[in-house]
């Protein structure tokens, strides 16, 4: 299988390590709605890098043609996304009630 070629939904430990990969490429994006979000919880890029290295991936969901992948730790949820194998996409960010 090619690189940026992906058969999902991935095994949740498939997609934690994907995700590391993608990001210590430097291949990680966030979208708008996850900048505004970042900004509007108090949340910066190393919140969500250290969720995405860190937290452990719950649960997926298939949303507009896209599936999406919930990093969690019991204080932050990063919701991202995978373009290819070789690409990631931080959809949205949010911090757990306390």
């Amino acid at each position: 299988m090619p690189d940026d070629e992906l058969v999902e939904p991935l095994d949740y430990a498939v997609a934690r390590q994907l995700m590391r990969t993608i990001i210590d490429a430097g291949n990680l994006s966030l979208s708008r709605h996850a900048r505004s979000r970042m900004a509007e919880r108090n949340m910066d890029m190393a919140d969500v890098i250290n969720v995405l290295r860190g937290g452990f991936v719950r649960e997926h969901s298939y949303e507009n043609g896209t599936y999406r992948y919930r990093f969690e730790t019991p204080r932050m949820v990063v919701m991202a996304a995978f373009r290819s194998g070789a690409l990631g996409r931080v959809v949205s960010v949010w911090r757990r009630s306390e």
